[in-house]
């Protein structure tokens, strides 16, 4: 189920409501905007849901160019809706090292002040088995 239809193609989202996870798969070309812009149309669905853990797929970017800057301004948007107290955690897979460096940056600049988790994988059945041992590591 689409829950958001992105101003660019290059971001999709979907919701597994079992695990209770979004999906965020991106393809081709991303840069701030495409980032900026998909991410911004997500938060401001009506059917938005905070609470939710994040599988963010990164397999089919074909040319990354997000900026630190970029990061930043999503991470400000982020901080302005955090609410709540939501613990959610979120799992990136970066197969190349380009997109490894990027998460991992994403990772350091959004910091421990979060009630968020966020891991950096090389492998997509890396990242679900660490979203699926939530209850295991508890």
């Amino acid at each position: 189920m689409n829950i958001a239809a992105a101003p660019s193609p290059c971001i999709a989202f979907s919701v597994d409501a079992v695990a209770r996870r979004r999906v965020a798969t991106f393809t081709g070309p991303i840069g701030d905007r495409e980032l900026f812009d998909a991410y911004s149309t997500l938060v401001n669905e009506p059917t938005y849901d905070p609470s939710l853990d994040d599988l963010i797929d990164l397999r089919a970017v074909t040319h990354m160019g997000v900026t630190g800057a970029g990061l930043h301004r999503l991470i400000a948007m982020y901080d302005q809706r955090d609410s709540a107290g939501h613990s959610t955690r979120a799992a990136i897979v970066a197969p190349t090292d380009v997109l490894y460096g990027v998460a991992r940056m994403f990772q350091t600049l959004r910091g421990d002040e979060t009630p968020d988790e966020i891991e950096v994988f090389r492998s997509i059945d890396d990242a679900v088995r660490w979203l699926e041992g939530r209850d295991s590591q508890a």
